[in-house]
């Protein structure tokens, strides 16, 4: 029976996910921060960049800064594993990073967005490589944030798998500015 209903399911969402693929692109100015398995805009995924060796950007960092955008995934994991992405302003450049933002992926990533836009986040990340999406048997990125070429990092704790949450210390306000 339980064989049965996940096969029905699995089914069901390559269905929905194919016959979304067929459909002409519409134009959306906005795609929002979730996306739905029902009427995606293809034109608002972007592509992931993966890291190497020999490109330039650290390898791993720690990080403090303000999430500015997020993509989150539609649904919780469970008997699906989907990644969604976030970019964050840094409020300091760790050594070797010479951008204002960084991004990264966030294994099952969902819940309310509001938990995360304008919040100060630190984490360890790493540079992101396709290998290490295979190594957890979650391929499936959904990201709507333009890196502009930089390549993604994910969540990890030394010794430990890819963590699953941004790590919130607080909540950003802009400045004062006097005069």
């Amino acid at each position: 029976m339980i064989r049965k209903s996940f096969s029905i399911l699995v089914l069901t969402t390559a269905a929905v996910v194919l016959s979304n693929a067929q459909q002409p692109p519409q134009q959306i100015s906005d795609c929002g921060v979730r996306p739905k398995i029902e009427g995606n805009n293809p034109a608002c995924f972007k592509p992931v960049v993966y890291g190497n060796d020999n490109d330039g950007f650290p390898k791993k960092m720690k990080i403090r800064g303000v999430v500015t955008k997020v993509t989150m995934t539609h649904i919780a994991c469970g008997v699906l594993c989907l990644w969604g992405t976030a970019e964050i302003r840094l409020l300091k450049k760790p050594k070797g990073y010479h951008y204002e933002y960084l991004y990264v992926s966030v294994l099952c990533f969902g819940g309310n967005e509001k938990d995360y836009l304008s919040k100060i986040v630190e984490q360890n990340v790493r540079k992101s490589s396709e290998r290490r999406y295979e190594k957890v048997y979650c391929t499936i990125i959904y990201n709507f944030l333009d890196s502009q070429g930089k390549p993604f990092y994910d969540l990890y704790q030394q010794g430990h798998s890819p963590e699953y949450k941004l790590r919130v210390v607080g909540t950003y306000s802009e400045p004062k500015v006097e005069g």
